[in-house]
């Protein structure tokens, strides 16, 4: 009776988490055409039923691709910022989730737009150099990597387009300059269909196919019903190919995904194989997918494409790497990647009124063109196994080597920005998918490796209960229905023979949750178009983090640098630089204005000594084998965080009373938003401590940079040293190989070097079997 209830137990596990994730292996490549090229005819021959997995070929793995199954799982990006689908809104959640895109993440998540928000019309982005190694960092809430309780995928894709023409955007203001507070000053949003914190989406005609949430008012003066139909058709294409009508008209808005992609998006069907349980999608378009079962709109985000990965149809977004606790998956993941492989759509004439198919066969059939995309050209992502990280928690995910000893780290993966994506402005997006552990997340649906037996009932049966809550026995054979909180009876009170009165079990499941996708996406940044000047590698060295303490950052975190450990060598250059927010919520723990973020570098002695002589010149006294870490200039610019000096205020006294004032220089309230390091700094080496003056009270005590640099020629010679020793070890390995096999070619080839070849000749020259039996038996020959 234990063992059967245990088994039970387990079935429900399995109920929880049916489904797995994308798998190609064994496919043939007619399979794998009917995603990416030519459909194989019988790949369509499948069941539509709304409640079943009736799909009987193994392609049904794709129907599954990276989905999350059976968690609330959020994925916070933090460097660069994440912005969790937020702009300006000073509040601790986002004022809604139509800006760009849909996350599924906790409203509370992301970080404010940084930047000055005197800025109209334009971002106030970091800039990297290309070539230069940026640190990605991310909290992940229920677990990846080897070992955890979850099958985890973790894919870092990329857009981009030239900076100059300020498509890609987060929404900016453009109006006039308001003041918040003394000194405190910040552009304004002026466009009727943008509010004041710039969060509304992106606003489509009436008439633009699947034109949900923001539309233009009929008495709109660019686009309204009474504007020349030839005017309003041209400011469209203006505004939709992500220019600017008019002084102002859509630089308001942010803008990722293009209007052309939205627009195929809604005219082409979705795949109808897709698992979507019992929920009764609204339409057969791209838009409509189980976790987007209505077909809203979020900014200008194509629904199927978000949720499935590798996405059968062309994407606007290029992979950088994939991070999964399944290494075997990486070879046919990589091989699936646009930045590899190309994609076809169905272009279908003019006057067709039918949705573009996805297939060859079904396009030709409507007299449609079978149209290729090609790759992109790039090489593919890399595949790494993701580091561990436990479930129901978003914090670090183990430990980093630093001087040989362990750090904790957060989640990271380190990007070496492309050269091709110099002069462009970009945006990341982190997608993150988890399955649970208690099933073959890469198995087949049909071949009894997702589930051991049934649950709930047969196909088109209903139990007591009625409807959702079907309540039949656990014992029946065939596919598995899925339904809305089910009610599952564990044990039969018939047969259990124990006189308990054995009811069912309500499972806490929501059908639109059981797999889900969720994503985040940074604020731009743009890559400059000319080289660093560097000998060694550039690394970027930025910060993470908002105002507050621990409890009203989360599901953000405090300050710190990124990376806080960071290891050179005497050759590498540090591209130092980051952004701060005046938008953050009000009355947050913190020092300096209210609501806004500041930091400065300072060098300190040891993490519990804080600087306090104000001459920076003597904060580190030049003694014994102490070597300074910054030049004059550096130091007092990283200090003073840019700040010109001659407007500051000489506080001296009652300076917590003034630490709102503008011009209270000593806690940074005049430094600009985003600070940039004018040049690239490299280190002698040596082992050095460094902090931020500002973020250093109770709330936030550990804003500090540990930096260790070896010299470059120790490095060199280690390496040098390391290459002659293989050399001699291998060298030492060939002669005694020679020595015990003179005439192999190898042996020749050694023994002629080092004897020269007539000497080789004359010791090891070939002779004749009856002279060697003549020698061996002493008898004298005479050779010709």
């Amino acid at each position: 009776m234990i063992a059967s209830a245990f088994g039970h137990i387990q079935v429900i596990s399995r109920y929880l988490c049916l489904f797995g994730t994308l798998d190609f292996s064994g496919y043939s490549e007619c399979e794998l055409g009917s995603f990416f090229k030519t459909p194989c005819p019988s790949q369509l021959s499948f069941s539509h039923q709304a409640y079943f997995i009736m799909m009987s070929r193994p392609w049904v793995n794709l129907i599954f691709s990276h989905l999350l199954f059976c968690a609330h799982a959020d994925i916070y990006m933090h460097n660069p910022r994440g912005s969790n689908n937020r702009n300006r809104e000073p509040a601790d959640n986002r004022d809604n989730n139509n800006l760009m895109f849909d996350s599924q993440n906790n409203a509370a998540g992301g970080y404010s737009w940084a930047g000055d928000p005197k800025f109209q019309g334009r971002p106030d982005p970091l800039i990297f150099y290309s070539g230069s190694q940026l640190r990605l960092e991310w909290t992940v809430q229920h677990g990846c990597g080897p070992n955890s309780n979850t099958q985890c995928d973790f894919i870092i894709q990329y857009m981009s387009s030239p900076a100059a023409d300020n498509v890609i955007r987060d929404g900016y203001p453009t109006g006039p300059l308001t003041e918040r507070a003394p000194g405190y000053n910040a552009a304004t949003f002026v466009d009727p269909k943008q509010n004041a914190r710039g969060t509304r989406t992106f606003p489509l005609p009436p008439s633009f196919p699947g034109a949900s949430n923001e539309q233009f008012a009929a008495d709109d003066p660019d686009f309204g019903t009474a504007v020349d139909s030839d005017v309003r058709a041209k400011n469209f294409n203006t505004f939709c190919n992500g220019g600017a009508v008019g002084p102002h008209r859509g630089l308001e808005f942010g803008y990722h995904e293009s209007c052309e992609s939205y627009k195929r998006c809604t005219m082409t069907e979705r795949n109808q194989g897709l698992y979507h349980a019992d929920r009764a999608l609204g339409g057969t378009n791209a838009r409509f997918t189980r976790q987007n079962q209505n077909g809203n709109r979020n900014g200008l985000e194509c629904a199927e494409e978000r949720d499935y990965y590798p996405y059968w149809r062309h994407s606007e977004w290029k992979d950088v790497a994939i991070m999964t606790s399944n290494l075997s998956w990486c070879a046919t993941a990589q091989k699936a990647s646009q930045n590899i492989k190309e994609r076809y759509y169905c272009q279908l004439p003019p006057t067709a009124t039918a949705l573009a198919p996805i297939t060859e066969v079904a396009c030709q059939k409507l007299q449609g063109t079978w149209v290729q995309v090609p790759s992109w050209g790039l090489t593919a992502p890399r595949c790494v196994e993701h580091e561990t990280t436990r479930d129901n928690h978003l914090g670090n995910s183990g430990s980093q080597s630093f001087d040989d000893q362990n750090q904790p780290g957060t989640s990271s993966y380190t990007w070496t920005i492309p050269p091709s994506l110099r002069g462009q402005r970009v945006v990341l997006r982190f997608r993150y998918n988890i399955s649970a552990t208690t099933y073959e997340s890469h198995g087949e649906a049909m071949n009894s490796k997702m589930t051991t037996s049934s649950l709930d009932c047969k196909a088109g049966l209903t139990g007591v209960n009625g409807g959702a809550h079907c309540s039949n026995d656990l014992n029946l054979d065939g596919p598995v229905a899925l339904y809305n909180n089910p009610y599952v009876k564990l044990w039969d009170s018939a047969t259990e023979k124990d006189g308990m009165n054995h009811v069912y079990l309500a499972l806490a499941l929501n059908t639109a949750q059981v797999g889900r996708t969720f994503q985040d996406r940074s604020f731009v940044f743009e890559v400059r178009e000319e080289e660093a000047d560097c000998a060694g590698d550039v690394v970027n060295l930025n910060v993470r983090g908002k105002r507050g303490n621990i409890v009203q950052t989360y599901p953000a975190t405090e300050y710190d640098f990124v990376p806080s450990f960071l290891q050179l060598t005497s050759r590498d250059c540090v591209d130092i630089q980051w952004v701060g927010s005046d938008f953050n919520q009000a009355n947050q723990d913190g020092e300096g204005a209210d609501q806004t973020d500041r930091h400065n570098i300072v060098e300190v002695r040891s993490s519990n000594l804080d600087p306090s002589n104000p001459d920076y010149s003597h904060l580190i006294p030049q003694t014994g084998s102490r070597i300074r870490m910054f030049s004059q200039k550096d130091a007092k610019l990283l200090a003073y965080a840019n700040q010109t000096l001659s407007s500051c205020a000489n506080l001296i006294e009652d300076n917590n009373d003034n630490r709102e004032k503008f011009d209270n220089c000593a806690k940074l309230n005049a430094a600009p938003n985003v600070y940039r390091h004018p040049e690239l700094v490299s280190f002698s080496a040596g082992s050095y401590l460094a902090m931020a003056t500002r973020n250093n009270n109770f709330s936030n005590r550990q804003q500090k940079l540990h930096l260790l640099v070896k010299d470059a020629l120790s490095v060199g010679v280690y390496l040098a040293g390391a290459v002659v020793a293989t050399i001699a070890v291998a060298t030492m390995g060939v002669c005694c190989f020679a020595r015990r096999r003179p005439k192999s070619p190898v042996g020749r080839a050694i023994n002629a070097i080092f004897l020269g070849h007539r000497a080789f000749q004359d010791k090891y020259q070939d002779v004749p079997e009856t002279t060697q039996q003549n020698q061996a038996s002493g008898n004298a020959v005479n050779i010709v």
